[in-house]
């Protein structure tokens, strides 16, 4: 974003978190994604996890499989806003 207002009469803002959960929320629902939910989705991504721990041995293959995983499952990540709650 810009450092500096583009021009006179402009000023940068930040939504508020009560904002940015509400417009998670809504582009979650308008996408068909769900909440995360510790009890159901956990355990199955670990289930997953494990599968492919067996075929790449890479820390960083697990952690795109996990973010793969959970595109297709329609969750969003661990830390998003709506998936604190």
């Amino acid at each position: 974003m810009f450092r500096n207002p583009p021009c006179p009469g402009f000023r940068l803002f930040n939504h508020t978190q009560k904002a940015r959960v509400r417009i998670y929320q809504r582009i979650f629902q308008l996408t068909g994604h769900q909440r995360w939910l510790n009890k159901s989705h956990s355990s199955a991504l670990a289930k997953d996890l494990k599968e492919h721990a067996r075929a790449w041995g890479q820390p960083r293959s697990l952690f795109n499989r996990a973010i793969e995983y959970l595109s297709e499952q329609k969750s969003p990540s661990p830390g998003t806003p709506c998936s604190r709650t």
